[in-house]
């Protein structure tokens, strides 16, 4: 696009994520090219900061389909947005040189949202969260597991997929999924299989069920060693999982 069409299309779409950032009682950190960088539960701390964080992530991937209807009204390219979430302990503050000094949050859970941003696309779900997220939020928030992995060896953990409002067919399926995950892990990939199959029928294009579904037959086939956990390693600097 040329620049100034790309900077409108820009302002267009940082106005919109950025209000459901504030309402949410969000921090925008910084712009990264065309990311937004966000923080919550600073300067002020609050208890829901990591549902806040769920719902504002949930909100965006909902609000970028009115966006997208604009783009298509106006003869423009849509959009497709990945979100990746984190909670924890970061260090926050005033950090730089005395010349030019950003209020920002570092550390490894920042690095982690970063990492998971990346692994939307190739995941193709429109937001991942870590377990840790998953456990603390309950009540309106929907999570399903979409794999679990490890990341240059350090970091160990399940990768979630958020949703605030479920349809009944959806909702089933989610269930379903759940089931088949439990049984994936306890390595009962024959039984795993039949399930997910169901789930790729109740939700068409699913690439979630799809991957497992893929890894139940290869296991069937060839059974993993006794070690087997189930964890995809991934190298943060590298290309991302397309299997």
């Amino acid at each position: 696009m040329p620049p100034d069409n790309l900077v409108e299309l820009l302002n267009r779409y940082f106005a919109v994520m950025v209000d459901i950032i504030f309402r949410h009682h969000g921090i925008v950190d910084k712009y990264i090219g065309d990311a937004i960088m966000a923080f919550f539960g600073a300067p002020i701390k609050r208890e829901d900061d990591h549902v806040n964080a769920v719902l504002a992530a949930v909100e965006m991937s909902q609000a970028l389909q009115g966006f997208n209807e604009g783009q298509r009204k106006r003869g423009q390219p849509e959009l497709q947005i990945g979100v990746g979430l984190n909670y924890g302990v970061v260090s926050v503050g005033n950090v730089g040189a005395v010349e030019k000094m950003d209020y920002t949050v570092v550390g490894d859970v920042v690095n982690l949202a970063s990492t998971l941003t990346s692994l939307t696309r190739a995941y193709a779900v429109p937001i991942l969260a870590p377990g840790s997220i998953a456990s603390l939020s309950k009540g309106g928030v929907h999570f399903r597991t979409v794999d679990r992995i490890s990341i240059d060896g350090e970091w160990k953990g399940t990768l979630h997929h958020p949703a605030t409002s479920l349809g009944p067919e959806q909702e089933k399926a989610w269930q379903l999924h759940d089931r088949a995950v439990t049984l994936y892990y306890e390595k009962r990939f024959k039984d795993a299989e039949v399930l997910f199959e169901q789930v790729s029928q109740m939700i068409p294009g699913d690439s979630v069920s799809k991957r497992y579904l893929r890894r139940c037959k290869q296991y069937t086939q060839s059974p993993p060693t006794p070690e087997w956990q189930g964890y995809v390693p991934i190298v943060s600097t590298g290309p991302a999982p397309l299997e």
